[in-house]
């Protein structure tokens, strides 16, 4: 059997960085070296990002990305007691387990 190695990213450091650096109003860093690092500019980042987004709202967006009904909250809840989660209706962030 292998083990998996955790590897911590501090990937909200690395959100709040990016856009402190980048994207704010004042950034950090001008935009030729938001260019030089992607090899691309900031707005075509950005339409790039927005397309991404959209396309996934429309291919997930009614099933997934919505509050859930009186239905998902009823199949949640019993699919939750067995595993042993009674009354649990959201997740467990397994990534920092050790």
């Amino acid at each position: 059997m292998f083990d998996r190695q955790v590897i911590y990213r501090e990937r909200i450091a690395a959100d709040k960085r990016l856009m402190r650096n980048y994207f704010n109003p004042n950034p950090i860093f001008p935009k030729k070296h938001f260019h030089r690092w992607i090899r691309m500019s900031i707005k075509l980042f950005r339409e790039i990002v927005k397309r991404f987004v959209v396309l996934m709202l429309r291919a997930y967006g009614e099933e997934y990305l919505r509050a859930p009904n009186a239905e998902d909250t009823s199949r949640i809840l019993k699919m939750n007691m067995a595993r042993e989660f009674p009354g649990m209706l959201g997740s467990i962030d397994c990534m920092h387990w050790r």
